[in-house]
């Protein structure tokens, strides 16, 4: 991929725990976004990168002054370990609209787990500020909390995109898969939640492009 394509970002999606794969993405990333469900076990993973991430920074560090005391000419890892925090996203939440209002509001369960999680990456700020070796939080951004945007539950969309192998921007160019729903037409609602989607996921794809300058 890498020999035929020219990319501005990979996004590298990765399970919810420290292995090794995880590691080495953490140790090979220019930049770090966490994805928020609702739920409290997200809110406690946030916290645990906060204490976890800066160890990982540390014996990076170590294993590089090693490695560079006897290979002081290689300087190929010397950028590396050294992921900045841009943001969080809040994902997978439910939305109403109340009687005589226009605008969809998200749920009040969902929206005091987003507060919880909220209060989760202030701690995380707080424990990647004192990381030393680089600036692990860009400070310009700081007064938003770092919250790129949100992603409303997809309900049935998402598994259409996953058979379909199509992007939620463009499935309205796309039949439903009747097995999931047995119909052969969006509703007006899925119509107008694609479009809904399909802004949403631009904010946060204009936000990332603005933050990664």
């Amino acid at each position: 991929m890498q020999r035929h394509f020219i990319y501005d970002y990979v996004l590298i999606d990765l399970p919810p725990s420290f292995n090794n794969l995880v590691t080495a993405a953490l140790y090979s990333s220019n930049y770090l976004i966490i994805p928020c469900t609702s739920d409290t076990f997200c809110s406690y993973c946030v916290g645990l990168i906060g204490e976890t991430l800066p160890r990982f920074i540390n014996e990076w560090q170590l294993g590089c002054q090693r490695y560079n005391t006897y290979n002081p000419h290689d300087e190929r890892y010397n950028d590396l370990g050294k992921p900045v925090f841009i943001g969080w996203i809040f994902n997978g939440y439910d939305t109403r609209k109340p009687k005589n209002e226009q605008n969809k509001q998200t749920i009040a369960a969902d929206k005091k787990m987003e507060s919880k999680i909220s209060e989760s990456v202030k701690k995380l700020l707080e424990s990647l500020g004192k990381i030393t070796v680089y600036t692990a939080v860009p400070k310009k951004y700081e007064s938003v909390n770092f919250r790129l945007g949100g992603i409303e539950d997809m309900n049935v969309l998402i598994q259409n995109s996953m058979w379909q192998n199509c992007p939620i921007a463009k499935l309205s160019e796309f039949r439903p898969v009747r097995d999931l729903q047995n119909r052969a037409s969006w509703s007006p609602q899925q119509t107008d939640l694609i479009k809904e989607l399909t802004n949403a996921f631009e904010s946060i794809a204009y936000k990332i492009i603005d933050y990664c300058k």
